[in-house]
């Protein structure tokens, strides 16, 4: 009984395992910032703060980048828009300092690359 329990045990830590590496494996694909030079080391815990990021990015971003899309089409709406308004240079920040999200232009020419991290440290540290 014992040995059952052990066994079924095994299991389902590997079966969840591999669920969490999925989840992280499809997580990695949407998010657009993974894949920039601006990031140097996934692990999951970044992908996490990239995601929770991006989130906090979009809340935002709705606000100041207004489109005379209907409810229906605010789906075609993307982060290269953000971009393509500033010719690739831009760093936003939240009310709070934390840094939402910088392009590869910022990462190149000032270093700011740390996504999540308050931007006041960052910036006295420049």
């Amino acid at each position: 009984n014992l040995d059952r329990r052990r066994e079924s045990s095994r299991f389902a830590a590997r079966d969840r395992r591999g669920k969490e590496a999925d989840i992280f494996t499809d997580l990695k694909v949407v998010i657009p910032i993974v894949d920039e030079a601006t990031v140097t080391h996934v692990d999951r815990i970044a992908i996490l703060r990239v995601a929770l990021t991006l989130c906090r990015l979009r809340k935002v971003a709705t606000k100041f980048l207004k489109t005379n899309l209907t409810e229906e089409h605010r789906c075609l709406w993307s982060e290269t828009t953000l971009l393509e308004c500033l010719d690739g240079f831009l760093a936003i920040v939240d009310l709070d300092g934390i840094i939402l999200y910088v392009s590869e232009s910022v990462s190149i020419y000032l270093g700011l690359t740390q996504m999540g991290d308050d931007f006041r440290e960052s910036i006295s540290t420049l």
